[in-house]
């Protein structure tokens, strides 16, 4: 009996915690693209990992990063910072992949579930309808369509999933 409520709970405790590092990692990937930029320029930042009101937008996000440079922002410069964590996504996306080539059902699991929730951020970016949102700045910034990019997010996102979820079975 307690083992089918572990099987219940664990992986759902997995989730919670692996959704706040994915948060962590996303405004960390702001950051490194703050950093490559700007390097000395960039004189101050915060990193907020908590559910909090953005005063300017009037929204309410569950993590943010603000900053202060020492010079102006390019657009090309705010999509680039925009749109990291994206490319993290990404990337977490096309790992997932490979979970598939482990042999033991416990580390593929963990592997798939790790990856997994960094590929589901990308799918939830794609969803979201605020306008102040990361995608919703790369899409002004590079002057792309914003439902281009949601498609794009949503189409890789789907695809490494998929592929990755066939080749567990397969």
């Amino acid at each position: 009996m307690v083992w089918w409520l572990a099987l219940g709970v664990v992986p759902v405790l997995a989730a919670a915690a692996l959704h706040y590092f994915w948060g962590a990692a996303h405004e960390l990937a702001h950051l490194a693209a703050l950093k490559i930029l700007f390097g000395k320029d960039l004189l101050d930042y915060r990193i907020r990992l908590n559910w909090h009101r953005l005063e300017e937008q009037n929204v309410w996000v569950p993590a943010s990063i603000t900053y202060t440079l020492a010079c102006g922002e390019t657009d090309r410069q705010h999509g680039i910072v925009a749109g990291a964590p994206y490319v993290v996504h990404a990337l977490a996306a096309a790992l997932f992949l490979f979970g598939a080539a482990f042999e033991t059902p416990t580390h593929r699991v963990a592997w798939m579930l790790f990856w997994g929730l960094g590929a589901v951020d990308l799918v939830s970016a794609a969803w979201t309808t605020n306008p102040y949102s990361d995608l919703y700045h790369v899409s002004e910034c590079f002057d792309i369509p914003i439902e281009r990019l949601k498609k794009a997010t949503c189409v890789w996102a789907a695809f490494c999933l998929i592929v990755g979820l066939f080749l567990c079975v397969w």
